[in-house]
C-alpha cells in the first residue's frame, strides 16, 4: 500500500477536526471554533478527545461543542495516542490533527483542502504554474502552524 492511501474508502465529510484536550477548555473550544472557521464552506466532524482532563473540563466541552464527539480517556495518553483515538473513528476524507494552542487562520484549512483536491491535469503549463505559486504561497503562509506542532512535540 502507498504511503498516504486510506483503508476506509468511504467518508462522509470532507475534513476530520480532531483536537487533544487536557486540563483547560477554555483553549480547546478557541482551537475548534477557529478551525470550524478557516474549513469555511466544507463539510466537516468535530471530535475532541480528552486526555484525562477533569469532570468539570468534559462538561464544559460538551456543553460548548454539542456537535462535536468526546472520547474521554481515564488517563493522560499523549498527543500520539490520544490523536489515534480520534483518528480511528474520524469518517473524514481528510484529518486535521490539531492542537489546543494552534489556532487556524481565516479560509486555511478550506485552501490547503482545495489546493489537495484540485486536479492539474489538462491545465495549460501557464494555469499549472499559476496553481503551483498559489500553493506555495498558501504552504509558505501556514508553515508556522508546521513549526510549532514540530518544534514543541519533535524530539531533537
Amino acid at each position: 500500500m502507498k504511503a498516504g492511501t486510506r483503508l476506509i474508502k468511504n467518508t462522509d465529510f470532507n475534513v476530520s477536526i480532531i483536537c487533544l484536550a487536557f486540563k483547560d477548555p477554555e483553549k480547546t473550544i478557541k482551537a475548534v471554533n477557529k478551525a470550524k472557521l478557516a474549513c469555511g464552506s466544507l463539510s466537516i466532524e468535530t471530535i475532541i478527545v480528552d486526555n484525562a482532563s477533569t469532570q468539570k473540563s468534559s462538561s464544559i466541552l460538551r456543553q460548548s461543542c454539542p456537535n462535536a464527539i468526546l472520547i474521554e480517556n481515564h488517563e493522560n495518553l499523549g498527543f500520539a495516542r490520544g490523536m489515534n483515538c480520534g483518528l480511528k473513528i474520524a469518517r473524514g476524507e481528510y484529518a486535521l490533527l490539531l492542537n489546543s494552542d494552534v489556532y487556524a487562520l481565516d479560509n486555511s484549512i478550506e485552501l490547503l483542502y482545495k489546493c489537495l483536491t484540485s486536479s492539474q491535469s489538462g491545465q495549460k503549463k501557464e494555469d499549472k504554474r499559476q496553481k503551483n505559486n498559489q500553493i506555495q504561497t498558501l504552504l509558505w503562509q501556514h508553515l508556522f502552524l508546521l513549526i510549532l506542532m514540530v518544534t514543541r512535540y519533535a524530539v531533537f
